[in-house]
């Protein structure tokens, strides 16, 4: 069985044992640049792990052998769901990765909001240095 890596994605060494004790592993540590490319890449796997690239129905239909992708993400997005469906092409996803990643990220959308982060960045960039308007709301009491 050919399990293919077909960008970058981080894998530790105890997962690439595991995935090697399954079958024929090779790991791509850039993306591919092109779909031609992402085919190539593909031709003979059975099993794709993707974290990047996109398996439109074009990718998906050129690999005849693939039964197989996971998703190194919380989405399926990167993959053509009903291609693979009609492919009987099983799809997997990590519902619960990166979750701190995330939380951490609303919290500082959230900072730049409440401080018009934004708007007072293109405003200092245009030179003018008036900071009445982008005084902001505090979060504490709020």
């Amino acid at each position: 069985m050919k399990i293919l890596v077909v960008d970058h994605i981080y894998l530790e060494e105890q997962h690439i044992q595991r995935l090697q004790s399954i079958g024929d592993l090779e790991v791509f540590k850039d993306l591919p640049e092109t779909p031609d490319e992402l085919k190539e890449r593909m031709k003979e796997a059975d099993i794709v792990i993707v974290g990047w690239s996109s398996l439109t129905k074009d990718v998906i239909e050129s690999a005849e052998k693939l039964k197989m992708v996971s998703i190194w993400a919380t989405t399926c997005h990167y993959v053509d769901l009903q291609t693979a469906g009609e492919r009987g092409i099983v799809v997997t996803h990590v519902p619960g990765y990166a979750t701190e990643a995330v939380a951490e990220h609303i919290f500082a959308l959230l900072l730049a909001a409440a401080r018009k982060l934004l708007l007072a960045d293109r405003h200092v960039r245009r030179g003018e240095f008036n900071w009445r308007p982008f005084r902001g709301w505090e979060l504490a009491g709020n």
